[in-house]
């Protein structure tokens, strides 16, 4: 069997080739910023959320000198009645 360069062996090609139809991508969709959007108010509330409990923190912080206080007085009442 001699070579023929003129004829060619057809093999199938192992390689799918490139799609020329892409899908329909609408750049303009109402909907593209939602995830930031929501990002946004839960950030929000946690901020809201973060300063309501610092200020309730703080007002217990504030008390606690007045707590500590009447507790020492009742039981230095205490101790003169159990005394007597």
């Amino acid at each position: 069997m001699q070579y023929n360069p003129t004829q060619r062996m057809s093999y199938q090609s192992p390689y799918q080739p490139p799609q020329t139809n892409y899908p329909n991508f609408d750049y303009y969709q109402p909907d593209a910023l939602a995830p930031a959007r929501r990002a946004g108010l839960l950030m929000y509330v946690m901020g809201a959320l973060l300063i309501l409990s610092s200020l309730c923190c703080g007002g217990v912080g504030a008390m606690l000198p007045q707590v500590i206080a009447r507790s020492r007085i009742r039981s230095a009442s205490c101790n003169i009645r159990c005394l007597s």
